[in-house]
């Protein structure tokens, strides 16, 4: 925070929550448009994995990826 007067600091106090407010819903956002990106080609691979050794395995493949990788 600045060392000027209390009415700067109270200034760089409010853009400081100002920025913040509108960073945090940018980085949801953010996730949101990646995963909407990446969809469809998790759908071919795991698609395509599923065809070759069976859906019941692949999901339990997936599954345990999942739960492994917490």
């Amino acid at each position: 925070m600045p060392t000027g007067n209390p009415t700067g600091r109270y200034q760089a106090l409010r853009r400081a929550i100002a920025a913040a407010s509108i960073v945090g819903p940018l980085k949801t956002l953010a996730v949101f448009a990646v995963a909407r990106a990446f969809h469809p080609h998790g759908g071919l691979v795991f698609g395509l994995v599923g065809k070759k050794i069976g859906r019941k395995r692949t999901m339990m493949q997936s599954s345990m990826k999942l739960y492994v990788s917490r």
